[in-house]
């Protein structure tokens, strides 16, 4: 999708994001994460707009 930030597994179960990218490209984020991948059970999506950060490229970090 072009964006940068990071993704990972919390201790709780949840899946936390940061995503930076242009408002079109994170609109079809979200879309994508409310769907998730097979397999997956989205039970809500929560959107917190934070301070824009740089980052180079996108990573998987691991648990909290």
């Amino acid at each position: 999708m072009g964006l940068t930030g990071w993704v990972r597994n919390t201790s709780a179960g949840d899946v936390e994001l940061v995503a930076c990218g242009d408002s079109a490209q994170l609109e079809q984020l979200e879309g994508w994460l409310r769907q998730g991948p097979p397999n997956a059970r989205v039970a809500d999506v929560s959107v917190t707009p934070v301070a824009v950060q740089v980052f180079n490229g996108f990573e998987i970090r691991y648990q909290e």
